[in-house]
């Protein structure tokens, strides 16, 4: 960050600003695809329960697995 004599210019008030914009856009795009994920989840667990299959839970269990590494666990590979 660029300051002079304790004061923040306003040159790293810019530079602030387009960092926070750049965390909220990734913000925005994670939750994005979380909702994708939470939709996807639901409509295969309804599917399956409407039709009482349980190869079809066993499909939305795998899924909602790998959604969980993907978004809470993304660097343990």
């Amino acid at each position: 960050m660029v300051e002079t004599r304790g004061d923040t210019t306003e040159q790293a008030y810019l530079e602030m600003a387009e960092q926070f914009k750049e965390m909220m856009s990734q913000k925005n795009e994670l939750i994005r695809n979380l909702k994708k994920s939470v939709m996807v989840l639901y409509g295969l667990i309804r599917t399956a329960d409407e039709n009482h299959d349980g190869e079809m839970l066993v499909q939305a269990r795998q899924t909602a697995s790998e959604y969980i590494d993907e978004f809470f666990f993304p660097d343990d590979d």
